[in-house]
């Protein structure tokens, strides 16, 4: 079951990115359910995506659920590994929040 979850991640990746207009290369940081200590590498990698960044949470935190994603997030955001919420947007296009600030070097500006 876990093992699909890969392959089926590098569809969805695939399709979220090229709706996105943007390649592989172009993502700076992978954040995924962690439900594994090993799962999020497993993805990360069959999925296409070894240089992003990510951060292990399951050795101190176990599995949470939903909340992996947002705690991911959010120690991307405080170790400056990528940029704020302003580019990241939902699928139905709304922005996550009204920051303006980056805090990802190099990162292109918010639109």
């Amino acid at each position: 079951m876990m093992l699909t979850t890969a392959d089926v991640g590098s569809q969805v990746v695939a399709r979220a990115l090229e709706r996105a207009g943007a390649k592989r290369e172009d993502v700076r940081f992978f954040a995924s359910h962690q439900p594994s200590a090993w799962i999020r590498s497993v993805v990360q990698e069959t999925i296409g995506l070894p240089n992003a960044r990510s951060a292990d949470t399951f050795s101190w935190t176990g599995s949470l659920s939903s909340a992996n994603v947002p705690l991911q997030l959010a120690i991307a955001q405080r170790e400056g590994c990528c940029e704020t919420a302003t580019s990241w947007q939902c699928s139905r296009g709304r922005r996550a929040c009204a920051r303006r600030e980056r805090c990802c070097p190099g990162a292109p500006s918010a639109a």
